[in-house]
């Protein structure tokens, strides 16, 4: 949850939309009212930005298993 904090508003609603309702990333421009440039952008990084905190996790936890 702390990691999806870290992301905009219009990021969280842009995953939500793609992961959860399936939209892809045209529908989700058209619903959010954005060019699919955008969308595609805001997708990409937030996207990223979760997998970069997810795996700072991973990692940590792992190291704290290892003591």
């Amino acid at each position: 949850k702390r990691a999806i904090g870290t992301l905009t508003a219009r990021e969280r609603a842009i995953l939500k939309l793609h992961f959860e309702e399936g939209l892809s990333k045209a529908e989700i421009a058209v619903r959010l009212g954005l060019s699919a440039r955008i969308v595609q952008r805001d997708f990409e990084k937030s996207y990223s930005k979760l997998r970069g905190e997810l795996a700072l996790k991973l990692t940590g936890a792992l190291s704290h298993g290892r003591e």
